[in-house]
């Protein structure tokens, strides 16, 4: 009886559509996108239950694939808008590499690039956090797993691994990530002391956190990069880390076309600007008159002074005999 009262009331409501000549796109219109219905009580309603409405117009069989296409429409729109953003100059994120010096190369760090993205683009932040957590229980099987390494088993199990929330950490990995666990992967900035194991609940969760950061950080830079070329601050660390590495050619160009690193000619061009900047300083050294009478300075890698042949040591010949001070660093003096 109670159906049959309320089929009559929607009944009711149909007939008046139709009396009054008005479509429903037309009703909702003016009840949410004109001020003269914004109090009544329909259009409060409305707003108040927004969320069931959208619900069943995405569930109802001739409105599901419309609704999930306009959804679409409006995210892509949203997304690439946000993507737009990050690449502006007013970002920050623009980036010279062949005009880096030293300090700005220890300034851009993962922490810094994250920041400026979450405050730029949140909506794409939280959307690529989320597409990397495919798997809800990852968090706990790679949870568990860090456990057992780092606590050798001693350590009392989390109530929060066995609820059902899902927080970043769900991103990290997949089943094959287990079999890495166990074999001493990703797991190793854990600390092992008794006073870390503690803590063992916190410092898993951040660390699991920490890689899904540095995971959208690396997704985001390569959209921007793709979109303008001039954000390409992760991409120059990594370059001049690849430099640092001796990485071959072959990887080098691989990585570049994959837009992850910049180009083998523009990281050539970085190392030898910083190169200058560290010889400028070690010049300054020399004039200082307080150092031993040679100071060979030897590098494994050849990025950071200026290019020489041989072994890898560069020699500064001071001129002079005078005492050497062991109260004065050597920061102290390069400044």
């Amino acid at each position: 009886m109670a159906d049959l009262q309320f089929l009559d009331k929607v009944k009711c409501i149909l007939n008046a559509f139709e009396d009054s000549d008005l479509t429903a796109h037309q009703f909702l219109h003016a009840l949410l996108l004109t001020n003269t219905f914004e109090d009544h009580p329909v259009t409060l309603s409305i707003i108040e239950d927004l969320d069931t409405i959208l619900d069943t117009v995405s569930a109802g069989r001739a409105t599901s694939d419309q609704a999930r296409q306009w959804v679409f429409r409006s995210a892509q729109k949203g997304y690439q808008a946000q993507v737009f953003q990050l690449t502006k100059k007013e970002s920050g994120l623009h980036f010279s590499p062949g005009k880096m010096t030293n300090a700005q190369l220890m300034e851009n760090k993962i922490e810094k690039l994250s920041t400026q993205m979450k405050d730029h683009a949140p909506d794409l932040w939280r959307l690529v956090a989320y597409l990397l957590a495919a798997d809800p229980a990852a968090e706990r099987r790679w949870a568990k797993l860090a456990y057992r390494k780092a606590g050798s088993g001693t350590q009392k199990a989390n109530p929060r691994l066995n609820d059902g929330d899902i927080t970043m950490g769900d991103a990290v990995g997949d089943g094959s990530g287990d079999e890495m666990l166990e074999n001493g992967g990703d797991i190793g900035l854990i600390d092992e002391d008794e006073d870390a194991l503690e803590n063992l609940t916190e410092q898993v969760e951040h660390q699991l956190n920490s890689l899904i950061v540095i995971k959208q950080v690396l997704c985001l830079s390569i959209m921007m990069h793709s979109t303008n070329q001039e954000c390409n601050s992760l991409q120059s660390i990594i370059g001049v880390f690849l430099h640092a590495c001796n990485a071959p050619d072959a990887v080098l160009e691989l990585l570049t076309h994959l837009g992850v690193s910049i180009s083998p000619s523009t990281i050539s061009n970085t190392v030898s600007n910083l190169s200058k900047e560290s010889s400028s300083k070690v010049h300054k050294l020399g004039r200082t008159l307080l150092t031993f009478r040679n100071s060979c300075l030897f590098q494994q890698h050849l990025i950071l002074f200026s290019k020489f042949s041989g072994q890898g040591i560069f020699s500064k010949n001071s001129g002079s005999l005078a005492e050497w001070d062991p109260t004065l660093g050597m920061k102290r003096l390069i400044e």
